[in-house]
């Protein structure tokens, strides 16, 4: 049995019709004073990551009020947006956020339950949703015990994956040890092999789409797509 998996691809096509009502773009000028970190920036300047956006919100639409449990969403414009429309907590450890911004962050915004930790610590209520975007695998490569992880404690989880089609590696330092390492991108080969592993339903043909991807929308050529993934629906 696979559970099932619906995948949205974002394209130069589709972003071009999508910029014909770019109405993220709207949102955030009028709201500039929710302005937090260089991610509501990069929201503004990068129009394709408004076009998934624009797709995220299309999504969660139809289950507002309900619980929704955001894992490494950071803090920017559409936390509050979360905030507002869903019973929503934000499990994320927030490396590189200022603490007094943080502060009145939370003063401002009471709606929000916030779990300063990372997600594999969570051990609190199941939600309806659960929202994880560009995070896996490329910035966190347990995506694969991230799934298994997902399926305990959400019905449905919406997953912005993002993945290199051409070999891209970095070189890092690890933070408890004077140890340098190279760590390689996830390739969209490896990305469905995990998929099928962990038992979404990922067709002949979305597994060869997704291996072939080249939409060049950013410029460092990372490819993305939304995985909607039922954990309660059994094909």
């Amino acid at each position: 049995m696979k559970y099932k998996t619906d995948i949205i691809y974002f394209s130069k096509k589709k972003l071009q019709i999508y910029l014909e009502n770019d109405f993220v773009l709207e949102l955030l000028s009028s709201r500039k004073k929710f302005k937090n970190t260089y991610y509501d920036d990069w929201i503004l300047q990068d129009s394709a990551k408004r076009m998934i956006y624009s797709e995220i919100i299309k999504q969660l639409n139809p289950f507002k009020k309900k619980s929704l449990i955001d894992v490494g969403g950071g803090i920017h414009y559409f936390t509050n947006y979360f905030a507002n429309n869903f019973s929503y907590t934000l499990i994320d450890p927030l490396y590189d956020f200022d603490e007094i911004k943080l502060k009145n962050f939370k003063k401002n915004q009471s709606n929000m339950n916030h779990i300063k930790s990372d997600w594999i610590n969570y051990n609190g209520k199941k939600a309806k949703l659960m929202l994880a975007n560009d995070l896996f695998p490329n910035i966190d490569q347990r995506i694969e015990q991230f799934i298994k992880f997902a399926k305990k404690y959400c019905e449905t989880l919406f997953l912005i994956a993002t993945f290199h089609n051409e070999p891209k590696s970095y070189l890092t330092q690890r933070t408890d040890a004077n140890e340098f390492l190279w760590v390689s991108q996830f390739s969209g080969f490896l990305l469905t092999n995990i998929l099928q592993r962990v038992g979404l339903n990922v067709s002949y043909y979305h597994k060869n789409k997704i291996r072939r991807l080249n939409e060049n929308l950013f410029l460092n050529n990372r490819q993305v797509i939304l995985l909607k993934i039922n954990f309660l629906k059994q094909l």
